[in-house]
């Protein structure tokens, strides 16, 4: 009886192990829930301010700002990150670059995931 008691607890814990997202994974999420902060910092607001208001959000650079018809292209760069396991005090980043489209008509922007631009983030006047 012990031992088959030992065996479940081992499958069990084994399983709960799969069920875990990968660092990769939590530091990727966590990237992605920094551009929707900044999408909705931006949302409602003019076109010409979104630039600087995306950037006052905490893990959100700025890398390019386009106008586009109707409002202002964004890229921002947001970050994530995640320890490497359970045990780990190592953390993992995860880099990931988000276009936002910002129109005063339209609700809060959607993310799209688009290849980071090389250069510096712009840096706005407060």
């Amino acid at each position: 009886m012990r031992r088959r008691m030992g065996i479940a607890v081992v499958l069990l814990l084994i399983a709960g192990c799969g069920l875990m997202p990968s660092p990769e994974r939590q530091a990727t999420d966590q990237a992605r829930e920094n551009a929707r902060a900044a999408a909705a910092r931006v949302a409602g607001r003019p076109p010409a301010d979104a630039g600087r208001l995306a950037a006052e959000v905490r893990g959100v650079q700025v890398l390019r700002e386009t106008p586009v018809a109707g409002g202002t292209r964004l890229v921002i760069r947001t970050s994530g990150r995640a320890h490497e396991d359970a045990w780990s005090t190592e953390h993992i980043t995860m880099r990931r670059c988000y276009a936002l489209t910002v129109a005063p008509s339209a609700g809060p922007p959607r993310p799209h995931r688009v290849d980071c631009p090389r250069g510096a983030p712009l840096t706005f006047r407060p």
